[in-house]
């Protein structure tokens, strides 16, 4: 008779996930939620069943999360600080300040708001000015308090949402040395600073006597200690390309190979299970806490805790229940980490592994085995080898495919990137990371014999630069991987405009018949914040076509990495008569890649897709001016009937060439930016082109905002709408096959904006 395991912690797991998700769906109040948690406990007594456990977990977290985030003084902080204002705090730094450029640094503050009435402030982000602290240090600070923005483009890091997730009320900002003062020092939080001072010396030993590159002394530090802050970002785009930054991360494979070393070194001292238990779990817990409690780290230290130690209570380990008990007890600590891409990321692959794995194993493993009819004893000790060396290759492709299939749907939808390359690459890169970790854990130990050391770290680098030229490799293999949308319900648009917000610049998405254009990339700071994560989200590996409207470095300066990372099959811009910098270093790196690029000027057009054209109102030919945004491009789409006037950075000199020379100038929407010197958005001129429909760009830093909004009143007042990116965020315009025009904001409680189809004559 088959008897099925028992599980217990799966129960109260799968109860405390349900409890913290219904939370956050009905926000009750937490008196509520506590008389539910005391009703489910009686229940629980009386009948002491699964389905009863579930419930009390149920409803226990239900009231835990609504209490501890719902409801905590952070939130309302929180809710207070809508605009930004000078305020002074008190409280203990909680993490390891970590240094930024031009001698600032930036820690977490478990703080309290001072004032006639001082109160709890949860934990506030501060960045700040001289000599940083240490963990545990009690400060005293004054600066700008604000809360996070939230993000003003699609795909961008949502920073105020995981703020809010991780407790933090506010970021403070103190810029004059002054207004820092440490009042005492070690006051608190012993053992995060024991387990820093720890983390500083391992680092220093592991770089002893060899000359690192920065990307080797990252990749060193980041797969042994979990330090990753400074991991470049170039290095870490690879790995995430190749599907391996899990690498990147103290996970459970770093959990497991140093266990798995500690068993073996202790192997030859004959130490009976319980002491070589009692040795590796406080190990484990020690390299849990030394490398900063990731969440994936410390699910594999409770699920290595419960494995080593169930036999030695006489109970039989069991691989799901350890890890539904290492959820449970990762959510007890903090409800919030069910939110977290890390751990849903850690114990769905972890999960999938334990259901699959084993069976792609048998799968592949008898592939190799002699003749069936040969009993096993048999076999040559050649046979033998042949079957023990493809057991383990069987083993890895079962492990392989199981945490790739189980990564699948998280990596599509949290990063829309799929990559095939992964399952091949984790093969090597698992193995050089095993010596990684084994190297480094030589290296400490061998510490107090130097030259032993060196050699460690010697072959450390070696393994090290392997790996990084493997991944490289890896990363360049033709569909190795590739970028994609999530789908969406309906039918598609006949021609989707989005205006990101760029502050002063642009760029602007056109996709028709499922071809994608680029007017204009922004400027290079925004370049890996904003653009590349939306592109990204828009499942666009490659651009069909650049368009440069002129040479101004916050609508082109982005140009140069976008040429490399998503190679635009043409490239088109105006005639380069301004004196652009930004410009002349881009067409040098152009020539240099022997990409060649089309000019255009006035009358030029292009069809994006059947039914959708671009075409080119100004400047022509002949003109000849000196500055960037005189020369700007202005071109009209049109799709569907509707048409939509893209001004770029023109101004009035512009608008008056464009009145003269250009018959039907009309259209639908305009999106416009802000000439340096003249004014633009003239009446005379709104009035010729007549839309329904003006995006502004942010103007000019300086200019009053009063001025913009006087301009966009003035428009409102004839029955135009107006959506300002400074309060829209983003915008996205569809044109619907029947010619219907729907606007959306990015940013929540803006303004939205619909056009019926126009009426057939």
């Amino acid at each position: 008779m088959n008897l099925r395991p028992r599980l217990p912690f799966a129960a109260l797991a799968i109860g405390a996930m349900g409890g913290i998700f219904t939370s956050e769906l009905f926000q009750l109040p937490s008196a509520w939620s506590l008389a539910a948690t005391v009703a489910a406990a009686f229940v629980a007594l009386c009948c002491p069943r699964t389905w009863t456990a579930m419930l009390f977990a149920f409803a226990g977290f239900f009231f835990l999360h609504t209490l501890r985030f719902l409801e905590s003084p952070t939130r309302q902080l929180a809710r207070e600080f809508t605009d930004a204002r000078t305020t002074d705090i008190e409280g203990i730094v909680w993490d390891e300040p970590r240094s930024l450029p031009e001698e600032e640094s930036t820690f977490l503050v478990r703080a309290t708001l001072l004032g006639e009435a001082p109160r709890d402030a949860g934990f506030v982000r501060v960045r700040t000015v001289g000599a940083a602290p240490e963990c545990g240090d009690r400060v005293r600070i004054r600066g700008m308090a604000r809360m996070p923005r939230p993000p003003r483009n699609p795909a961008e890091f949502d920073q105020a949402a995981w703020s809010a997730r991780q407790g933090i009320s506010v970021e403070l900002r103190c810029e004059i040395a002054q207004d820092f003062a440490i009042l005492s020092r070690a006051e608190s939080r012993a053992a995060m600073r024991a387990a820093s001072r720890a983390r500083t010396w391992v680092r220093e030993h592991l770089a002893a006597g060899v000359s690192l590159s920065a990307d080797e002394t990252s990749l060193i530090e980041s797969m042994v200690l979990g330090v990753n802050a400074e991991t470049p970002a170039e290095m870490r785009d690879l790995f995430q390309k190749t599907g391996t930054l899990h690498l990147l991360a103290v996970s459970g494979l770093n959990v497991a190979m140093l266990a798995a070393i500690i068993l073996t070194l202790l192997r030859p001292l004959r130490a009976n299970r319980a002491v070589a238990v009692a040795i590796v779990i406080p190990v484990l817990a020690a390299y849990a806490l030394i490398t900063g409690l990731s969440p994936s780290c410390t699910r594999a230290t409770i699920m290595a805790a419960f494995l080593l130690a169930a036999p030695c209570f006489d109970r039989s380990a069991n691989a799901l229940n350890s890890l539904a008990a290492a959820a449970f007890v990762l959510l007890a600590w903090d409800t919030n980490q069910l939110f977290s891409v890390g751990f849903q990321l850690s114990f769905v692959i972890v999960l999938v592994i334990f259901l699959t794995a084993r069976r792609l194993q048998e799968f592949v493993a008898p592939w190799a085995n002699p003749d069936a009819y040969i009993p096993a004893e048999l076999w040559s000790p050649a046979q033998r080898f042949r079957v023990w060396i493809w057991h383990g290759f069987a083993a890895a492709v079962g492990v392989n495919i199981a945490s790739w299939a189980g990564s699948l749907i998280f990596m599509a939808g949290y990063f829309h990137l799929i990559s095939p390359a992964a399952i091949i690459a984790n093969f090597l890169a698992v193995l050089l990371s095993f010596c990684i970790l084994a190297l480094g854990l030589a290296s400490v130990i061998s510490a107090a014999v130097p030259v032993i050391a060196i050699l460690f770290n010697h072959a450390n680098v070696l393994c090290a630069g392997s790996l990084l030229t493997i991944i490289a490799a890896f990363a360049k293999i033709p569909r190795g991987y590739f970028y994609v949308e999530i789908p969406k319900a309906g039918a598609a648009p006949a021609c989707e405009i989005t205006i990101l917000d760029m502050g002063e610049g642009a760029a602007t998405h056109v996709r028709s018949g499922g071809s994608d254009w680029l007017i204009d990339t922004g400027h290079i700071r925004d370049y890996s914040r904003t653009l590349v994560p939306y592109l990204r989200s828009r499942g666009i590996n490659r651009l069909d076509t650049l368009l440069l409207t002129h040479g101004d470095a916050w609508h082109i300066g982005a140009a140069s990495p976008l040429l490399r990372e998503f190679e635009p099959l043409n490239w088109i811009e105006g005639r380069p008569a301004d004196r652009s910098p930004t410009r002349r270093m881009l067409h040098a790196e152009l020539a240099n890649r022997s990409t060649g690029r089309a000019l255009c000027a006035a009358g030029d057009s292009w069809s994006i897709a059947p039914g959708a054209t671009l075409r080119v109102l100004f400047p022509p030919v002949e003109t000849e001016r000196s500055l960037a945004d005189d020369q700007a491009l202005v071109v009209l789409l049109s799709s569907a009937g509707r048409r939509v006037l893209f001004m770029s950075d023109a101004g009035f000199t512009t608008e008056q060439w464009l009145m003269e020379n250009t018959p039907m100038l009309r259209a639908d929407v305009v999106v416009k930016g802000w000439h340096d010197k003249e004014s633009n958005g003239g009446t005379e001129f709104i009035s010729q082109v007549a839309p329904h429909l003006v995006i502004v760009g942010e103007q000019h830093f300086g200019t009053p905002p009063e001025k913009t909004e006087s301009w966009a009143a003035s428009l409102r007042a004839k029955g135009i709408a107006v959506f300002p990116q400074i309060q829209t965020g983003a915008v996205r315009v569809f044109i619907q096959k029947d010619g219907a025009i729907q606007a959306v904001a990015h940013l929540p409680g803006t303004e939205s904006f619909s056009l019926p189809p126009p009426q057939m004559k």
